[in-house]
């Protein structure tokens, strides 16, 4: 019996979406494409998607990300969406093998984001480093809960298992564990355009201002004119507040 995708039996809005989401978070890197295109055309034929609309798809994904995006963000609100999104994009990147430092932080970043409850059983002890707030171990028939990560699970697990030395004084004991710094996908993605998307609101400011010497007597085009730029002006001003804090943190990860 040939398998089938949970959504199915979904209407095509909704499938080309959802598959559409798994392109978008799978497939923005050249090798990840290369790797992962067979595995996600098995996908899209076990949730029924037309073969007319595979093409689409991969046209879509290169040259209408930002049109799509939010769409497919709205769509995943539901549990049983952002379950079955979240196995599917697991399976898809599972495939790498060039990309999988990209395609990871891709998978972490969506996690972190995951609404409801997560239950990892894997052997990466970075991400679940990164995502674990409880480990849960199974030992000698019982199920023994800490709190914290893996790392913070090992310090214990080796605390139990030392010998019993004299107590030292607490500030000693104690050490905070430095993480490494590194962008998320989305601040990634943010740092790789934020200088052109700056570019584009000074021209944008610079036209306007350029439109409101040409209004003459109109007053009601200057109002609208004058109202556009301080919008673009407040934009420019949050774009580069984010600007300064991504240069300034991309400077801390270089230098580490």
């Amino acid at each position: 019996m040939e398998k089938h995708h949970p959504f199915w039996k979904k209407n095509a809005s909704f499938q080309y979406t959802y598959c559409f989401g798994l392109g978008v978070m799978s497939m923005g890197h050249m090798k990840s494409i290369m790797e992962t295109q067979d595995f996600f055309e098995d996908i899209l034929k076990a949730i029924r998607l037309p073969e007319s609309q595979w093409q689409q798809i991969f046209f879509d994904l290169n040259n209408h990300f930002e049109e799509w995006i939010d769409k497919v963000f709205a769509l995943l609100r539901g549990k049983e969406e952002q379950y079955c999104f979240t196995l599917d994009l697991y399976r898809i990147l599972s495939h790498t093998v060039w990309s999988g430092e990209y395609c990871s932080a891709v998978l972490e970043d969506y996690l972190q984001g995951f609404p409801g409850p997560i239950l990892i059983v894997s052997h990466d002890r970075f991400l679940l480093d990164k995502l674990a707030e409880q480990v849960f171990e199974v030992r000698d028939g019982e199920v023994l809960r800490y709190s914290g990560n893996w790392s913070d699970w090992k310090a214990k697990r080796k605390e139990e298992e030392a010998p019993v030395k004299a107590e030292k004084p607490k500030a000693a004991q104690e050490r905070p564990r430095e993480r490494k710094l590194k962008f998320s996908f989305k601040e990634q993605r943010e740092f790789e355009t934020i200088d052109e998307d700056l570019a584009a609101l000074e021209q944008q400011i610079r036209e306007c201002e350029e439109a409101q010497g040409a209004c003459g007597s109109d007053y009601v085009k200057l109002q609208e004119l004058q109202a556009k730029q301080t919008e673009l002006e407040a934009a420019l001003e949050e774009k580069t507040e984010r600007w300064m804090y991504l240069t300034e943190l991309k400077e801390k990860i270089d230098a580490q």
